[in-house]
């Protein structure tokens, strides 16, 4: 099995040049930094993994209290780089995930049982490029669980469980921005496992079209999944199945996408922009309410 260390863009200051990186280690061992120099000496990127090392001086430094795995992990989350906020919407990478758990609560050993994800890029949807996983929770399904999402436990009882869900998902989608439909649920339950295993959250910028939705259209009656797509007139699946889930989130996106484009936001900096400013006409309008 490969697994991903580190993929993104790196400047060579000394040679005044950028490389796109993407460094892979087999059998789940992990290369210092060190190591990986030494691999790509042909390549002529020694400054380049030079810079890196005073940059990230631990990287490959593994404690010894984590797994493969779990040091996998933590390597992976730590190098993600950011995403210039002026960079236009079509030139952006959008990955749309949303889970499905035990319950609702991450602090009370509720836990994700799948795991669903779709990309979005250079404005339209690409429906062969999705990551579906079911996760072993390692505890019991509860039957509202497996009422409301047709899992039951015994269908998780041979997959993987989250920590190698994520050491594959987070490489799948790189520095893209993540979006989904009340995204902070899923984020909380994602990033609460990260750091009981490696200390580490996620560090992507997240969009949450639950959020842009009340921005946009604020005479909804309610901002649920399937009455955004009722609103905007676009199919809506299977509901609480997480890969059919996200795509209906994709495609609110693409149509918010679309209108934000047309009024003049055409950057996440834009959008950051209008977002506080509605913040602040809705706390004023409240306000003046009181």
């Amino acid at each position: 099995m490969l697994f991903y260390l580190f993929h993104g863009t790196f400047t060579d200051f000394k040679l005044n040049r950028q490389y796109t990186v993407t460094y892979i280690k087999g059998g789940g061992i992990l290369a210092s930094i060190r190591d990986v120099e030494k691999d790509l000496q042909s390549t002529k990127m020694s400054t380049l993994f030079h810079n890196m090392s005073t940059l990230l001086p631990n990287i490959g430094m593994l404690n010894q209290n984590l797994s493969s795995e779990e040091r996998l992990l933590r390597d992976i989350v730590r190098v993600i780089p950011s995403i210039n906020p002026n960079i236009p919407f079509d030139q952006l990478r959008f990955v749309i995930l949303d889970t499905e758990t035990t319950g609702l609560k991450p602090n009370k050993r509720d836990k994700i049982i799948s795991f669903g994800a779709v990309l979005l890029e250079s404005g339209k949807i690409k429906e062969k490029e999705t990551f579906y996983e079911l996760v072993n929770p390692k505890r019991s399904v509860p039957k509202i669980a497996t009422d409301l999402t047709g899992i039951t436990g015994q269908m998780l009882t041979n997959k993987p469980d989250l920590t190698d869900v994520l050491s594959r998902f987070i490489p799948w989608a790189g520095n893209s921005v993540l979006v989904g439909h009340a995204i902070g649920f899923d984020l909380d339950f994602i990033n609460r496992h990260l750091r009981s295993v490696c200390g580490r959250k996620l560090g992507h910028k997240f969009l949450d079209t639950k959020t842009m939705a009340s921005a946009l259209f604020p005479d909804l009656s309610t901002y649920s999944l399937e009455n955004i797509c009722k609103y905007l007139n676009i199919s809506c699946g299977k509901r609480h199945h997480a890969l059919s889930d996200a795509l209906s989130s994709a495609r609110i996106l693409s149509e918010i996408l679309k209108y934000l484009t047309e009024q003049g936001i055409k950057t996440l900096h834009d959008l950051d922009n209008f977002l506080r400013y509605q913040r602040f006409l809705t706390q004023s309008e409240n306000s003046i309410g009181c």
